[in-house]
């Protein structure tokens, strides 16, 4: 039996669409063991036999032509789904560290994180989920390279989680299939000012460098609500603040304010006709792990 824990994730980041992603301390747990065991322990419910988790063990076990036995998938959720932080990505990346543990395959983080983003389609996700903290990814000719860094100072998240989900599918439909190249410059140096004010600890040009025209304006109208509040947290001493994933999730960058900016979001968005959830949290400087159990 494994027991695996498994960090959200928020990508895109800003103006790093299909690059940048952080892992965040909001986890799900997974126990993969074969089928016929005794009952899973108390909060835990089992997937059903199809599911990312066991898809994605199924491809790990085919690339490297070994049998899998067959298995059952305990989840303790705790990310929301559907809400761009994650949870099929953590998914897959239990599917896929699963099968490397139960198979003794030894993969490389490289490795995984590749065949992650072939399931995925992308490594934003999938890159902190193996890997923690923040990371950087690019895909070249089949191969992922990516590089991953700690926050060199604390960093205190919030999250703003609506009550209602936004398919990865329906947000991507949104977007243009050409930008101008304006628009690309402007990105590219929110892009390196970002990665850089993350690198070094320089919270001060999270403001700006967290702004985007490439994916968050042609998403904007599907998420209620959502100008209002990333305005007003701005307003009110946010570091920064990006459409977390492909939505509808709000993440914003703060320091001792974090009450006071969970209750701006709430009443933001409720003034809107909107319920939402908080999480105040941290970056995850682990990505997925075995832990005892």
């Amino acid at each position: 039996m494994i027991y695996l824990r498994v960090p959200a994730t928020s990508a895109n980041l800003g103006p790093g669409f299909d690059a940048f992603g952080i892992a965040l301390e909001l986890y799900n747990d997974f126990i993969i063991r074969e089928k016929g065991g005794r009952a899973f322990p108390s909060g835990f419910s089992l997937l059903p036999s199809r599911n990312l988790a066991a898809t994605a063990a199924a491809y790990l076990a085919e690339k490297v032509k070994q049998p899998l036995p067959e298995i059952e998938i305990g989840i303790r959720a705790r990310i929301p789904r559907a809400r761009g932080l994650g949870s099929s990505a953590a998914l897959t990346v239990a599917g896929l560290k699963a099968a490397d543990l139960l198979l003794q395959t030894h993969m490389a983080d490289e490795q995984l994180i590749a065949m992650a983003s072939v399931l995925e389609g992308h490594p934003d996700n999938a890159a902190p989920a193996i890997l923690g903290g923040f990371v950087i990814s690019a895909k070249e000719d089949g191969r992922v390279q990516s590089l991953r860094s700690i926050p060199p100072k604390p960093l205190d998240i919030i999250v703003g989680v609506p009550d209602f989900e936004l398919k990865t599918s329906r947000s991507r439909e949104a977007l243009p299939s050409k930008v101008s190249l304006q628009d690309a410059a402007f990105n590219i140096s929110r892009a390196g000012l970002l990665a850089a004010a993350l690198i070094t600890g320089q919270y001060e040009l999270l403001k700006t460098s967290m702004q985007d025209r490439l994916h968050q304006p042609y998403r904007r109208p599907l998420v209620t609500g959502l100008q209002a509040v990333m305005t007003a947290v701005l307003e009110h001493g946010a570091l920064g603040t990006c459409l977390s994933g492909s939505g509808p999730t709000v993440l914003v960058f703060c320091r001792e304010d974090a009450d006071e900016l969970q209750s701006i979001i709430k009443e933001t968005w409720y003034a809107a006709g909107i319920t939402a959830r908080t999480y105040h949290l941290r970056i995850a400087e682990e990505g997925v792990r075995e832990i005892a159990y």
